[in-house]
């Protein structure tokens, strides 16, 4: 199953000068130890760079490769030796062993378990009934996980695969470690128990394991049909490591059924039955021509990081990207805190409860692990749908401030333990907006994250004539396809917003020049605002901070200032904000703000001897009064939004 495109499988060897003599180490040997176990594989293997299985015969019905269940590579199996009895032991009476998996991988006792066994059998047992079969696995399986760490960094610097290696190279010096202590003792051969191995096994395993229990619902479940939800072909019922599907299933090996290349759209289907493992081919078959396998649709981080090639094109290419608790927009960073503290802030319980809703979770029971539904915050951009709605919902909750969740609370009469309003609450986030701030950060967050995603990917590393290397090349071909994707995900969402700003006035809508950036400037409110210029140079000799500024300027327009339509709209939006409602606690801190700080600066450049515009000065004193002060705090804080490096309040 494992593309291996620059190794011949069948001449390379881990340790040659400790090759036991009585056991083949080229492909029709291997053919002859699966054939003296009653399987059905009626085809020649040859070794083309990678392995080739031809068939011998015509096959006007679907033909049927087969395996028995004792050639299988399992745990299950393995325990029937003493080998394996002897190592499963060592495992179980070490503490370290037993923990493993119940944080966040399921399968890496099985993976490891299972990875050690292939060691042992392959290096330390000169008769092993797996012994054919493992002679004949390549040494060099180019994963990215045994490339060199300059060419990781350099190739796939930025990208989830560069971070995917680096986890998984952390997790396997951790497991070598255990299995030194838990079981080193019973390897007595001088090298074979070494991290060498252990990432060999680990290679073998990722790029050729099965469900030991594979389940499928159905007929229809089972048959790789090619036209399943659009995708170019894979088992309904597909295993992956770390598919929570298979949560319940060992990992095993399908001897020399693991061979075959990859062939997307094949119509292939895998039984498993009494006697064996199946793989059926449903078209008719010549003989000469060649056997594949399907792998399923994958995208190419898959392929890569478990089988070590690329498809270009790709039509199930994606990008992954994961949802964080801490992921806010610019404009919310110094809310931050405040507003993901689950234990003192009710709004979060509602926000929480909204993603659950639509199956993402950031906490565990305890409300502090982050751990558990990780997988369920992970999000896949696809080639043909660069955002998927539930991405947009998703962050339109997390984006979520009080006064939006106390409205919605309100709009939907959602009290406690009221789970159906919750579902319709969320439902309805697909086709109605919250708020247009709400709605003007969201996409706005998305565009942010993307641009920096793209950023840390989007450079040059040679020219595209040179020779490449084919490490290189998949490299490449993964990166530029993910490059691609997040390009156009980018420009969905900037014109989305575009659109929508459009909506609300900001440009004509005949106009296909303006940006949303040079729309959304007419919208935010802040210092460098032309009745803010004036305002500064009547307060300039105060230390006053931007947030109190911007209040006082606030201030001044809901007295003086909405005869513009933008202005004038919102304030008669924002003319009933109760500050009490938004402002809560911290309320009492902004009157004694207003007591400290604004009363004295008031009474100064009014008894002062400044040459302060009478104008100005009697509307200043008019407009700051403590209730249009606190006001203002509650509108800037309702509607506070960071632009570039423009901090203000968006007016819509």
């Amino acid at each position: 199953m494992k593309r291996d495109p620059s190794q011949d499988p069948s001449q390379q060897l881990s340790h040659p000068d400790k090759r036991q003599k009585n056991q083949p180490s080229n492909l029709p040997d291997l053919l002859e130890w699966g054939n003296k176990h009653n399987s059905k594989l009626p085809f020649n293997l040859t070794s083309n760079r990678i392995p080739v299985a031809t068939i011998t015969t015509d096959a006007t019905e679907p033909m049927v490769l087969e395996i028995p269940h004792n050639l299988i590579l399992s745990k299950t199996n393995a325990l029937k030796y003493e080998s394996g009895k002897k190592l499963w032991n060592a495992l179980e009476n070490s503490g370290e062993y037993r923990d493993l998996g119940k944080d966040k991988d399921p399968f890496v006792k099985n993976v490891f378990g299972l990875g050690l066994f292939i060691i042992y059998e392959k290096f330390e047992n000169e008769s092993s009934h797996f012994g054919p079969y493992l002679w004949t696995l390549p040494s060099d399986i180019p994963l990215p996980l045994s490339w060199p760490p300059e060419l990781v960094h350099r190739e796939l610097r930025g990208t989830n695969l560069e971070h995917i290696v680096t986890e998984r190279q952390k997790q396997l010096k951790k497991l070598y470690r255990i299995a030194k202590i838990a079981c080193g003792h019973l390897f007595k051969k001088k090298g074979s128990l070494s991290l060498e191995n252990i990432i060999w096994a680990y290679s073998v395993i990722a790029s050729r394991a099965f469900p030991e229990k594979k389940v499928a619902d159905s007929e229809d479940d089972r048959r790789n049909s090619g036209e399943e939800n659009g995708s170019d072909g894979g088992d309904a019922t597909e295993f992956m490591l770390g598919n929570p599907r298979n949560e319940e299933c060992d990992v095993c090996l399908w001897p020399i059924l693991d061979m075959l290349d990859h062939k997307p759209n094949h119509k292939v289907e895998w039984r498993t039955t009494k006697s064996g493992v199946s793989l059926v081919f449903q078209d008719p078959i010549q003989a000469g021509d060649t056997l594949y396998n399907n792998y399923g649709p994958k995208g190419n981080e898959n392929f890569l990081s478990n089988y070590g090639f690329c498809l270009s094109p790709n039509t199930s290419d994606y990008v992954k990207l994961k949802l964080s608790s801490s992921l806010f927009s610019p404009s919310d960073e110094s809310q931050e805190h405040e507003e993901m503290d689950t234990s003192i802030e009710e709004f979060t319980s509602l926000k929480f409860k909204l993603l659950e809703s639509l199956g993402i979770e950031f906490t565990g029971t305890d409300g502090k692990s982050e751990n558990r539904g990780s997988n369920s915050r992970i999000f896949m951009l696809f080639i043909n749908d660069p955002v998927p709605a539930e991405f947009v919902v998703a962050m339109r909750i997390l984006l979520l401030k009080k006064h939006e969740v106390a409205k919605t609370k309100e709009i939907y009469g959602i009290g406690n333990n009221e789970q159906e309003k919750y579902e319709v609450m969320q439902t309805d986030l697909f086709t109605k907006i919250v708020s247009k701030r709400n709605e003007v950060v969201t996409w706005m967050t998305l565009i942010s994250l993307l641009e920096k995603k793209v950023s840390v990917i989007d450079y040059d590393v040679g020219s595209e004539d040179e020779e490449l290397d084919l490490k290189v090349k998949f490299a490449r071909i993964y990166r530029l396809g993910q490059l691609r994707i997040l390009k156009d995900a980018l420009q969905f969402c900037e014109s989305h917003l575009c659109i929508y700003l459009t909506s609300l006035g900001l440009a004509d809508p005949n106009e296909q020049s303006a940006g949303w950036s040079q729309m959304l400037e007419k919208a935010i409110f802040h210092i460098q605002s032309p009745k803010m210029i004036e305002i500064l140079d009547i307060l300039s000799e105060f230390d006053l901070d931007e947030d109190t500024l911007l209040s006082i300027g606030l201030c001044w327009y809901k007295s003086f200032g909405n005869t513009e339509r933008l202005w004038k709209e919102f304030m008669e939006n924002g003319r009933n904000v109760e500050a009490s409602v938004v402002l809560g606690v911290e309320i009492k801190a902004v009157e004694e703000h207003y007591e400290d700080t604004i009363k004295p600066v008031l009474s100064y450049i009014t008894d002062s001897d400044i040459e302060t515009p009478t104008r100005i000065r009697i509307e200043l004193l008019e407009a700051c009064s403590l209730e249009n002060f606190l006001w203002a705090a509650s509108i800037l804080d309702m509607n506070s939004i960071s632009y570039g490096n423009i901090y203000g309040v968006l007016i819509l």
